[in-house]
């Protein structure tokens, strides 16, 4: 394959312009998440915007048309006494494990052309840091072998742990498996009765009142003020953009356990391809000795098993409480590369 030729796209206007082309990189790109999508991206610039920090998308294409783009930001890192201009993924906010979109079979030629790109860019950037990479994936290996001395300097190390759960086997082989589930679920089910109702919710216009419900549950619990989706007003201004682009597709779903009628939890979960993305949960803490949070995304579980779903992605860091249900622990790396220059030097020194 020829050289790839690369565009930059620094305004969010400019990204806006790649709509169409991300979208269709997105359904055949090497890892398809919920999280390098284009909605899911352009939700979080537009809600996270920082007047510090500068868009850097990168676009590279070959005769055929486009072959990946990385969503990369630029911005300032103080560092071991030294400023150095940072080039990292952009969006973070709120993700999990972000990965550039790399059409299938291109991920030699992307890294390859993408290192000899920042080579040629140089001015742009002291350190390079990509976060969360999935294992399996070739970032890793193609960076450390890419970037090395005496021009650059690549470590990587160990990142996050997401448990995940195969949803292709049968759901009574994972009941059948875990007593404690079993015992939450029964316990609660036998002290309300009828009283107690568990429903999916998936259609599009169901998310606005959802996420209301959810704050509103979220608020009254340890969480307010500190973590979650209402944490603050950019956080929800984010997920009131976020709902309605990912509904638009039927990507978003809410698990709601009630009891008489009120909410007692509530659980948000994307789709994208066969991946179901738990990203939320919450619970009345008036309900807490019936562990209302774990039999709600225990029911939750259930209901994408048997509906043509691979696996069930409990995200790095938010659910590692529910690592005993996994079928698997899923770990990351982080690589950071330095461009070896006067200010790194004086940095690592």
């Amino acid at each position: 394959m020829s050289r790839l030729t690369f565009a930059s796209y620094e305004t969010t206007e400019a990204v806006a312009t790649l709509e169409a082309d991300w979208r269709r990189l997105h359904e055949k790109c090497t890892y398809r998440s919920a999280f390098n999508s284009f909605d899911f991206f352009m939700a979080s610039i537009n809600a996270f915007f920082d007047p510090d920090i500068a868009l850097y998308v990168l676009a590279a294409s070959d005769q055929d048309g486009l072959v990946a783009i990385f969503p990369f930001q630029l911005t300032l890192l103080e560092f071991g006494g030294a400023r150095l201009r940072l080039l990292e993924y952009a969006a973070q906010w709120e993700s999990d494990k972000p990965y550039p979109l790399i059409r299938e079979d291109c991920e030699e030629v992307a890294w390859r052309d993408l290192s000899a790109f920042l080579a040629a860019n140089s001015q742009r950037w002291h350190r390079f840091d990509l976060v969360e990479v999935r294992d399996g994936l070739p970032a890793v290996s193609e960076l450390m072998r890419l970037f090395r001395l005496p021009a650059y300097w690549a470590r990587a190390k160990d990142d996050t742990l997401s448990p995940t759960v195969a949803l292709s086997q049968p759901w009574q082989a994972l009941w059948n498996a875990h007593p404690k589930m079993r015992k939450k679920v029964r316990r609660m089910q036998n002290k309300f009765g009828e009283r107690l109702r568990f429903e999916v919710y998936d259609q599009e216009d169901d998310w606005r009142t959802l996420l209301d419900l959810y704050v509103q549950l979220e608020s009254k619990g340890w969480k307010a003020g500190r973590v979650g989706i209402g944490k603050d007003d950019y956080t929800l201004s984010f997920y009131r953009e976020l709902f309605p682009r990912l509904a638009a597709y039927g990507g978003l779903r809410f698990g709601l356990l009630s009891l008489d009628g009120e909410p007692v939890a509530i659980d948000v979960a994307y789709i994208e391809d066969k991946t179901v993305y738990f990203s939320h949960g919450t619970y009345d803490e008036c309900y807490a000795k019936y562990s209302p949070g774990m039999v709600s995304t225990s029911l939750f579980l259930r209901h994408f098993f048997g509906s043509g779903f691979e696996e069930a992605d409990f995200l790095a860091g938010y659910a590692s409480y529910l690592a005993p249900w996994a079928d698997r622990i899923v770990a990351s790396r982080k690589v950071t590369v330095y461009r070896i220059s006067a200010p790194v030097l004086y940095a690592l020194t």
